[in-house]
C-alpha cells in the first residue's frame, strides 16, 4: 500500500484492561476515502479501538499513527481536530435546539471562553442541509426521532470538519427506515474524502456499504481487508462462532449482484426446551 494514501496504521497494537487482555497482535490500515466496517460480537473490543484510534484510551504495546504521525505524540486540540466521533447515543435533558448541538461541533476551532461566529453558524446549517435536516434546525433536540437526532449527531461531527469519523454503531435502536437512511448517507461522507471507520453487529451493513472489513474475534483480527474478499462463511464463522450462510441475489435495476448474509441456524440446533418455559 502508498504509505502517502494511508490515513490510519495499526502495528502491532495490544489493549489491556489491567491483566485482562482485550486484544492484541492487531495490524490494520486505513487508507483515506475509505468506509472501513469493525465487526465482532459484543465483548470483542470493537469500541474500545475506537477510543484508541481517538487517543481516548493508550495502548498497551504498540502504535497507532494518523498519516505517519504517531498518536500518543498529537495535541489533544490537533486531534479534535482531525477526528470527529458519533458515539452510540448523546443523552441531554437541557433542550438544546438542533442548530445549538450541531455548533457544538465548532468546539475545536474556537478559542477558550469565544464564543462562535456568523461563520460558525454558516458552516452548521450548511453541515444541517448536506444531510437534509436543516428544517430540525429550531426543533429541540429532545424532541426529534431517533433516526433524526443520528443525522444531527452527524451533521456535530461535520461541523468539526475533521479528516477521519469514527462511528459506534450508528444504527443502533433504529428502524428498518432510519437505518438505511444512515447508512446512505455515511456512504456519501466518503465521496467527499472522508476516512470512516463504524462499528456494527450487522454483517449485512458491510456488505451493504463499506469499502473494507475487519474482523475480530479471540482478542484479534479474523482477518481485514476488500469486503468481498474478506466476508466469507468461513471467516465469519470464525468471528461469530456460528455458520453462517452467503446468498447472492441478481438486482436487474442496478445490473449487479448483491450479496447478503444470514445464520445457519435450526430449530434442532438449539437443544431442549422444557415445557415448564412456555
Amino acid at each position: 500500500m502508498n504509505a502517502s494514501n494511508t490515513m490510519i496504521c495499526i502495528e502491532n497494537a495490544a489493549f489491556a484492561y489491567g491483566r485482562q487482555m482485550v486484544w492484541q497482535d492487531l495490524n490494520l490500515e486505513v487508507r483515506k476515502g475509505d468506509l472501513m466496517c469493525l465487526l465482532g460480537a459484543n465483548g470483542c473490543g470493537k469500541t474500545t479501538l475506537l477510543n484508541c484510534l481517538h487517543g481516548d484510551l493508550r495502548l498497551a504495546s504498540g502504535q497507532i499513527s494518523i498519516e505517519g504521525t504517531p498518536i500518543h505524540t498529537l495535541p489533544a486540540l490537533d486531534i479534535a481536530r482531525t477526528i470527529g466521533v458519533v458515539f452510540q447515543e448523546y443523552a441531554t435533558s437541557f433542550p438544546y435546539t438542533v442548530l445549538d448541538v450541531v455548533l457544538m461541533g465548532r468546539g475545536p476551532h474556537l478559542s477558550m471562553f469565544s464564543s462562535p461566529t456568523r461563520e460558525d453558524r454558516d458552516i452548521a446549517l450548511s453541515c444541517l442541509k448536506n444531510l437534509g435536516v436543516l428544517k430540525l434546525r429550531d426543533k429541540k433536540f429532545t424532541r426529534i426521532s431517533g433516526g433524526e437526532k443520528q443525522l444531527v449527531l452527524i451533521a456535530r461531527t461535520l461541523c468539526q470538519k475533521p479528516r477521519i469519523i469514527l462511528m459506534d454503531e450508528p444504527t443502533a435502536s433504529l428502524d428498518f427506515k432510519n437505518q438505511a437512511l444512515v447508512l446512505g448517507m455515511i456512504r456519501k461522507l466518503t465521496d467527499l474524502g472522508l476516512t470512516i471507520i463504524m462499528t456494527s453487529h450487522f454483517p449485512n451493513h458491510a456488505l451493504l456499504c463499506a469499502d473494507r472489513v475487519a474482523l475480530m474475534n479471540d482478542h484479534t483480527l479474523v482477518d481485514s481487508g476488500d469486503t468481498r474478499t474478506i466476508m466469507t462463511e468461513s471467516n465469519l464463522k470464525k468471528t461469530y462462532d456460528i455458520d453462517v450462510r452467503i446468498l447472492s441475489v441478481n438486482d436487474p435495476p442496478n445490473q449487479e449482484m448483491i450479496k447478503f448474509c444470514m445464520p445457519s441456524i435450526r430449530p434442532d440446533d438449539l437443544g431442549d426446551f422444557s415445557k415448564d418455559v412456555c
